[in-house]
């Protein structure tokens, strides 16, 4: 005769068994790891780019807004120098790809050796940033020291684990809190920089106006070339800093899509499929901007 508790013993077990089974059934999603880094590193590509060229706005802008007096070491030196700010976002941006690129190699069949050196280059990255947070007296600086400051010695103890898709389920988990920071700030701190193009080039072009060749003469058009680029640059600029937003704000919603996969869920991809279009884009913008 069947024991009165044998169907309340039965049902959790049967439960459990299929909890178990799925999560060891559960699929580590190589390809859109791969996708992600590809994606955040076109990214960066194209930061890196773009804040050389604002760079260069800067130095052009000191020249043109130079007083009339003579030339020492310190003329063409800015007051407010946007160099640093640059520096820090880039540096935070290095961060982010280092850490996709961790995942990437926890997700590959031989990780170990890999996992190691990623980590290592994440580890670099990060005490990199530290180093550029220093030259700013703004909170960011203060916020990017509390971001994955741990996260390494976590990636050390999964290393030793060996297991890939609890090593991944572990770091995501860990990290998805401190990404959503990190590439808020970054894309808070370039609308920041935005706020700063524009202003510099109204300067540049109030003080080409009165110097301005005579209609018709033959310095006229190279003159007027010339700002026309300025002008012109100073939009691919802004345009750069806009998809560059779009793209890093995709990266967390990506991330969770992913380590909700890990653990059998059927996230929508739509964040993925976004941060890899506005990648493509960044590398075609990439080169147009190469030709100019």
């Amino acid at each position: 005769m069947r024991s009165p508790l044998s169907k309340a013993f039965i049902i959790p077990v049967i439960l459990g068994c299929t909890i178990w089974f799925s999560a060891c059934g559960a699929k580590i999603p190589v390809g859109k790891y791969a996708a992600l880094k590809d994606s955040s590193q076109s990214i960066l590509n194209n930061t890196t780019d773009t804040y050389t060229r604002i760079e260069k706005l800067q130095r052009y802008f000191l020249v043109i807004t130079a007083p009339d007096k003579p030339i020492d070491r310190d003329t063409f030196k800015p007051i407010n120098d946007i160099v640093p700010r640059l520096r820090f976002r880039e540096s935070a941006f290095e961060v982010l790809v280092k850490y996709v690129s961790v995942l990437y190699a926890l997700s590959s069949k031989d990780y170990a050796s890999d996992v190691d050196k990623a980590s290592q280059e994440l580890a670099g990255s990060l005490k990199n940033l530290m180093e550029t947070s220093k030259k700013l007296s703004t909170s960011d600086g203060a916020q990017a020291s509390a971001i994955f400051g741990t996260l390494v010695n976590v990636i050390g103890r999964q290393i030793v684990e060996r297991k890939r898709l609890e090593a991944l389920k572990t770091v995501m988990d860990f990290a998805q809190n401190d990404l959503e920071k990190l590439s808020g700030l970054i894309v808070g701190s370039n609308k920041k920089i935005k706020e700063l193009i524009d202003p510099m080039l109204k300067s540049i072009i109030a003080n080409a106006n009165p110097i301005r060749p005579a209609y018709g003469s033959a310095g006229r058009y190279q003159f007027d070339l010339d700002i026309a680029e300025r002008i012109a640059e100073v939009e691919e600029i802004e345009s750069s800093l806009d998809l560059m937003n779009q793209a890093i704000s995709k990266i967390p919603e990506a991330h969770l899509a992913i380590r909700m996969e890990l653990y059998n869920m059927q996230p929508s991809m739509e964040a993925l499929k976004a941060l890899i279009g506005e990648a493509d884009r960044s590398m075609k913008f990439y080169r147009d901007l190469s030709k100019k």
